[in-house]
């Protein structure tokens, strides 16, 4: 973790408490010593889950105790009260805590809700979840909710500015809208469609405070789109306004990288007519090491995943390798690879 005091100037190096191959779920500072850390690795086929604190402005942590039924942080939202929240990643429960993260509690759940679909807090005790095709209101930290009885729809994601000004992302018969609320989610105004063929529609859209009045939408596939509560959509984003592209062949991502020797390489993609599909890896000397794939595919959306074998059955050798995928005649790109231990 970095740190600078004199805006940027100078950064001083601390080392997180983790392991090597640990990933941060969540860090967020109250003020310059308080903060709340969410990390997890996997160690022989398990995933670890830790909640830390800081009183130092992070330069050393305290390893606190994870609620039951906490299995793995996932989001996690700090507030300058002390009050934080934490998401587990199966999107069923929730903890809270309201001591700068030294203790945490199992958050309750509206009645005959099992799991969601958005989780948000507004502040320290307004929360919002979506699930079940309802949105849900808390104003005293999840003690208690009441359901805003809105249309019967599928809820990506929801973001308030304010208590009573949000914005939303769902899913209604087949289509994905955006829309925004000035009555605290009683009722969303101006619902626009979203035209989403060339994303992954296996992942959820979210959405993200942007600078300013901005509400920045991402999706999977490294979609962007930026809505202002001014002036609305940018004219260059893809929004209903504009005519529904033809799909293209195209690669939608490419992940991890750099990819953990023994572990598995995946390749997003999608082609708009029926064509030979080759993706081939070589070294950093052009040397072929593996014919991933060679095979004809129908228009559609597909997902690749190699194992990082070499041709010869063993596994690569740390180093830059380079993926080149190529459908029909045209190489559609190159992507590189760096394979690590």
């Amino acid at each position: 973790m970095l740190h600078t005091t004199d805006q940027g100037n100078t950064w001083d190096v601390t080392m997180l408490p983790w392991q090597d191959n640990a990933s941060v779920c969540g860090l967020g500072f109250i003020d310059e010593n308080r903060g709340i850390l969410a990390y997890g690795y996997n160690y022989k086929a398990s995933y670890y889950s830790h909640l830390c604190y800081t009183e130092n402005g992070g330069r050393t942590w305290i390893e606190t105790e994870i609620p039951s039924g906490i299995n793995c942080p996932k989001t996690l939202y700090v507030f300058q009260d002390g009050t934080g929240y934490v998401r587990d990643d199966d999107n069923k429960d929730y903890a809270r805590t309201t001591d700068c993260g030294k203790s945490w509690q199992l958050g309750s759940l509206p009645d005959d809700v099992s799991s969601f679909t958005a989780f948000k807090p507004y502040n320290s005790s307004i929360l919002f979840v979506a699930a079940n095709k309802h949105l849900f209101k808390s104003s005293n930290g999840g003690n208690t909710w009441i359901d805003l009885h809105v249309p019967k729809w599928e809820f990506d994601d929801i973001l308030f500015r304010n208590e009573n000004e949000g914005t939303s992302i769902y899913r209604y018969n087949g289509k994905i809208f955006f829309a925004h609320t000035r009555d605290s989610g009683k009722t969303w105004i101006n619902p626009i469609e979203l035209f989403l063929d060339y994303t992954d529609w296996y992942g959820r859209m979210r959405l993200y405070k942007g600078i300013g009045t901005q509400v920045i939408l991402s999706g999977p596939g490294g979609l962007l789109m930026r809505w202002d509560w001014e002036t609305g959509f940018k004219q260059n984003d893809f929004v209903a306004q504009r005519t529904k592209e033809v799909p293209k062949s195209a690669i939608i991502n490419a992940y991890p990288n750099p990819i953990i020797s023994n572990s598995s390489w995946h390749l997003r993609y999608q082609i708009a007519k029926t064509a030979q599909v080759n993706v081939k890896v070589y070294n950093l000397n052009g040397k072929l090491a593996k014919t991933v794939l060679d095979a004809v595919r129908k228009p559609g959306k597909y997902l690749l995943s190699w194992q990082c074998i070499d041709k010869h059955g063993c596994s690569l050798r740390s180093g830059i390798y380079f993926a080149r995928v190529k459908i029909g005649n045209d190489v559609l790109k190159t992507v590189k690879l760096v394979v690590i231990k």
